[in-house]
């Protein structure tokens, strides 16, 4: 099919399906046709190739590799003339094939090839020659190599692109775990090859549970394999990159299996999709698009009138059943109503991006004219500009065409691939209008744009390893393992996406984004709200709203009270001889030891801080002294003068109301200097303590080192131990001194409950109950103080 110009494309088309001649198929001839238009459109235009005509030469590729491969020779110079300075004379009408020998048609550049595998063959060729080449079909990645092929360029974008696209689509709706199945061949190797480095690459990590090649020449058992091992798995997501007949071999291995709609299939542009085995699937189409006007030019298309395409009147009698032949009762000539419109392929996408490549070469070629030979445009000489279009040089100017397409923007990459556009389909139900588009994706930005509202899963609701949630939607699963519970570690397996859920305990939060359980630092507690930050534990002390607080309060307070009215009815009877008798002086320091003391009871169900620690500690180890210092002293006067008065009339020493309170003075001060070296042992003050790290519980208390503790209370213990001697030794006295039997009493009363005081503080196991046990301790021994020696003696005045 030739058109000659000045500067000439060659197609080699793929009319005959069944060997050369024999067959002639639509899709052929919708292709030279569109070429032609195609050629007329740019002739037509005045501001590309002006006084330039462009040209082209076709020939039938019958669909065979060896047969188009045969044909390239035809394109390249022949030393000895070509067939475009030879005059064709057809000998009748409608030609035969005989009527046009086989010459050489030097051309500019080549368009067309569907088959990517013989694309590999024919850009190999023709770069041996310079000559350039753009497909309109052929997807093969290793055709992006412009080492290999470096005049090679194309109008469809390659195959990884398709898988970009797909693996887009499993990232927005949250698979991360999928199977691949792919042919055996350059088509299936090469995609699961780039699928597999993809999902290496892509953020968030995504995993591949299974990968198949299925063998070219697999048989039933091989079917059912594997899609039982596929089954097995909880990757429900699979990326299907397999030629036609291998997929028919899978969808019937489902049908038998009984596993019709359990899995989402994401497929290529030569996918499938049939909803009747595959619902819910997706696959990346190519843009619809329409040539402007070529519906009309096949509409009047007439082999009677169109005598270019020597074709055309095989095809139209093969559509119309009609013959050429004047004698023939159906002559082809008695039907001059009828149109190829019939076809309804018109509107191919193929063809279009065929129209559009021609655009490309007239936009080339009009630059590298302009560049190279610009005069030609106002008087062209056929010779010179052969000579200045150089087939090598063309593919420069190619690679830097850009320009408005009918969809989209057409440029190209640096290895002549197009920046283009996908249709994302989606199968919504069964039959042949059950795909729909829901979305694009673009490779100029790598942004895909999906309309989930038109997404439709309901064929795969009711299957175990589906979950009914995704916001308002209904989107299956497809992970390996699910997400783990509020405050669980996952650890890892060999697969990232894959991994085990563990319990933290109680104080640990979760780190390295939830694959590692930390421990919260002391006095902290994991967050309510977020497991992966620590918050203040609040620290517990005896509270004055506690109802041990309240119960030691009252005690206190009636306490206090006992002791006030003690000393207003010792001081209103201050003359009688009962009062005179017990040692006015030394029984107002008691009394005043006891009224602090259950005063300072009241210092321990305040918060602890520096100063209420100091004031509770001095105030627990002095009111005790108070209490038991003067009556120490005065036990020990009654023993002297009762005791050393049996040898001797002399009267003892330092007996007097003076020296008793000089004494009972020296013990305070030496309990003062106690406590002032145990202080420099460890000061008291204010702290926190965990005594469970796994417990929530933390607990604000006075602090001191064990030893300083104990060096006062030791002090204040012998005291006691030494009043007791002394309250024992004179417990005989004459009735009228008999105080000294109280003392014994109160003494040893005191000794047993510090007794029990002691190994009870140091085993309970909270600092509240401490704190409690020492206010109760304090009550407890100004309560057996005040009764045993000043009630009776109340009682008795």
């Amino acid at each position: 099919y030739i058109k000659r110009g000045d500067l000439n494309i060659g197609l080699v088309s793929h009319l005959s399906e069944n060997g050369c001649g024999v067959q002639l198929g639509r899709e052929g001839i919708l292709e030279e046709e569109a070429l032609s238009f195609a050629i007329d459109i740019m002739n037509g235009r005045s501001d590309l190739l002006p006084n330039i005509s462009l040209g082209m030469v076709v020939f039938d590729g019958c669909s065979d590799m060896g047969a188009t491969l045969a044909r390239m020779v035809y394109f390249l110079e022949d030393n000895q003339g070509s067939g475009w300075t030879s005059e064709f004379q057809q000998k009748n009408w409608p030609p035969s094939m005989d009527d046009f020998p086989p010459m050489n048609f030097p051309v500019k550049g080549m368009t067309g090839i569907w088959s990517s595998t013989t694309a590999v063959h024919v850009a190999g060729f023709l770069g041996a020659f310079g000559i350039p080449l753009i497909s309109n079909y052929a997807t093969s990645d290793q055709l992006s190599d412009p080492l290999r092929f470096p005049h090679f360029m194309r109008m469809v974008m390659p195959d990884r692109f398709s898988l970009n696209a797909l693996t887009q689509i499993a990232s927005s709706m949250n698979w991360t775990y999928v199977s691949l199945v792919y042919s055996e061949g350059a088509y299936g190797e090469s995609g699961a090859k780039y699928l597999e480095k993809l999902l290496k690459k892509h953020s968030p990590k995504m995993c591949l549970a299974y990968s198949r090649r299925v063998s070219s020449d697999a048989d039933d058992n091989e079917y059912l394999e594997v899609i039982e091992q596929l089954a097995q798995l909880n990757a429900r997501v699979i990326f299907i990159w397999c030629q036609q007949h291998h997929q028919h071999g899978l969808q019937m291995a489902l049908k038998r299996l009984g596993l019709v709609h359990s899995f989402v299939f994401l497929g290529g542009d030569n996918f499938v999709m049939d909803g009747s085995i595959a619902p819910a699937a997706f696959k990346v189409d190519h843009i619809q698009e329409k040539i402007p006007g070529f519906a009309m030019h096949m509409e009047q298309l007439r082999p009677w009138e169109n005598k270019d395409n020597p074709w055309l009147p095989w095809v139209w009698s093969e559509t119309f059943g009609c013959s050429w032949l004047p004698s023939s009762n159906n002559s082809c000539y008695d039907h001059p109503q009828l149109s190829l419109t019939e076809f309804q392929l018109w509107h191919i996408t193929p063809h279009t991006r065929l129209y559009q490549s021609i655009i490309v070469y007239a936009k080339a070629f009009h630059e590298m004219i302009l560049d190279r030979c610009p005069e030609q445009f106002a008087q062209p000489d056929r010779q010179v500009l052969q000579n200045c279009v150089q087939t090598s040089m063309v593919i420069d100017y190619l690679l830097n065409v850009s320009f408005p397409g009918l969809s989209h923007q057409i440029h190209f990459d640096s290895k002549g691939d197009i920046y283009g556009q996908y249709f994302i389909k989606h199968t919504v139900r069964e039959g042949p209008h059950g795909n729909i588009v829901v979305g694009k994706w673009d490779r100029y930005t790598g942004d895909l744009s999906l309309n989930l509202s038109l997404l439709n899963f309901d064929a795969l609701r009711g299957k175990d390893f589906f979950e009914p949630e995704f916001e308002d939607m209904y989107i299956p699963v497809s992970v390996c393992s699910r997400s783990c519970p509020r405050r669980h570690q996952s650890v890892r397996q060999d697969l990232e996406c894959c991994w085990e859920c563990y319990k933290c305990r109680n104080n640990e939060r979760l780190v390295g984004n939830g694959t590692l359980c930390e421990a919260c630092p002391q006095h902290f507690w994991p967050s309510k709200e977020d497991d992966s930050q620590c918050e203040r534990i609040a620290p517990t002390y005896l509270m004055a709203s506690d109802l041990t607080s309240i119960g030691l309060v009252l005690l206190a307070s009636v306490g206090a009270c006992l002791a006030v009215a003690l000393a207003g009815l010792f001081y209103w009877r201050r003359n009688h001889r009962l009062v005179r008798a017990t040692s006015r002086e030394l029984s107002s320091v008691i009394i005043l030891g006891a009224l602090l003391t259950f005063a300072n009871a009241f210092l321990f169900v305040m918060k602890p801080s520096k100063l209420v620690c100091v004031v509770r500690m001095l105030g627990f180890h002095l009111t005790i002294n108070m209490l038991f210092s003067p009556l120490t002293v005065k036990t020990l006067r009654i023993y002297r003068i009762f005791y050393m008065g049996k040898r001797s009339a002399q009267k003892p020493k330092f007996i007097s109301t003076p020296s008793q309170l000089v004494f009972t003075g020296i013990i305070l001060l030496l309990q003062i200097g106690m406590v002032i070296i145990s202080n420099s042992i460890s000061t008291i003050s204010p702290g926190l303590l965990q005594q469970v790290k796994t417990k929530p519980f933390v607990e604000l208390r006075c602090e001191q080192a064990l030893p300083a503790f104990l060096l006062p209370i030791c002090f204040n213990v012998a005291l006691i131990l030494l009043c007791a001697v002394l309250g024992y030794l004179t417990r005989k006295l004459p009735e009228n001194f008999n105080e000294s039997w109280y003392i014994f009493v109160s003494v040893s009363t005191t000794l047993f409950a510090w007794s029990v005081f002691l190994p009870t503080y140091f085993s309970v196991f909270y600092a509240y109950q401490q704190a409690a046990l020492l206010s109760f301790c304090l009550l407890l021994n100004a309560f057996i103080t005040v009764g045993c020696l000043f009630l009776p003696r109340a009682y008795a005045i």
